[in-house]
Order: structure tokens, then sequence, then C-alpha cells
């Protein structure tokens, strides 16, 4: 049973690695097509690092980010990557200027220009051909864990029937 629901929770953690972990897929194909574009301001960022099991340095930043739209609503995001801090944020001791892509109909859904994929080739590429990749993977993984499973626990019930 305990292999049926490893199974089950893995095809699980897969699918939302793939849709949500990074950036939701759709959101940046939206953002390749049909952004609007606005300066904005890097405002504050960091970075951390965690050593691994031989004590190798994993880096992560985060960036928050203002701006505004034509219309005059402002909005500010937080955003995180793997990798160091450019130099350029580091010390970052005034507002830094950058531009925002913005999807026009829902000004929620933005990023750094320049972050993410730059064309509909390269989302194709990471997002849907190495993610469906993955959850293949994954899902394989899964369904295999799940029939065995299903078969120990087929045996069990036929050793049990077979004593009785």
């Amino acid at each position: 049973m305990k292999t049926i629901i490893g199974g089950f929770l893995l095809m699980l953690g897969g699918w939302w690695f793939v849709l949500h972990a990074v950036r939701h897929p759709l959101n940046e194909l939206a953002l390749i097509r049909r952004a609007h574009i606005a300066p904005g301001f890097i405002v504050n960022a960091g970075e951390d690092v965690d050593f691994g099991d031989r004590n190798e340095a994993y880096w992560t930043h985060w960036v928050s980010y203002t701006y505004r739209t034509p219309d005059g609503r402002e909005f500010t995001h937080h955003d995180s990557s793997s990798g160091r801090l450019p130099d350029k944020l580091r010390n970052l001791d005034r507002p830094y200027p950058t531009e925002v892509e913005f999807l026009p109909d829902n000004p929620n859904v933005n990023r750094i220009k320049g972050s993410g994929c730059d064309g509909v080739v390269e989302w194709l590429w990471r997002r849907v051909g190495l993610s469906a990749c993955l959850i293949f993977v994954v899902t394989c993984v899964g369904i295999d864990l799940i029939r065995r499973g299903i078969k120990d626990v087929r045996q069990l019930r036929a050793v049990r029937s077979a004593r009785l």
C-alpha cells in the first residue's frame, strides 16, 4: 500500500513541479506574445547560500521590484531564481532602474525584462519539451510503483487466502 501511495505522490509532485514551481508556463507564453513594457525599479535584493552533502554551495537570489502601468497603477512583485545575484544589485542602496514586462489585461502577470524565455521556440523547448520529458519520466516511475504495489497487495491476499 505504501508503494501505491508513493507512486501517486511521485506523479503528483512531478506535475506540480512542472506546472507551478518555476513559473506558470502559459503566463510566460502570454508574456512572450503580448507583453507591454513599463519602466520599473528594483527596490530590494538579496541572496542565500545552502551547502550540499559534499559541501558545495547552491546560491539563490531574490529581488523585489515595482513598476507603474501607463494608466498610473503601481505594482510590486517579488521574484527568485537560482544562481548568484548580479554584482550591480549586491549593495543596493537606492532603487535600480529596470524594465518590466506585463500583460495589459492582467498586470499581476509580469517579469523583469530579459528573465525567462525570449521567444516561442525557446519556450517550446524549455517549458514544453523538457517539461514533457520530466512528466514522462516521473509518471512512468509512478505508474511502475503503483503497478508493483498492486502486485504486492494481490500476492499478500493470495498468501492469506492460501493459509485459510
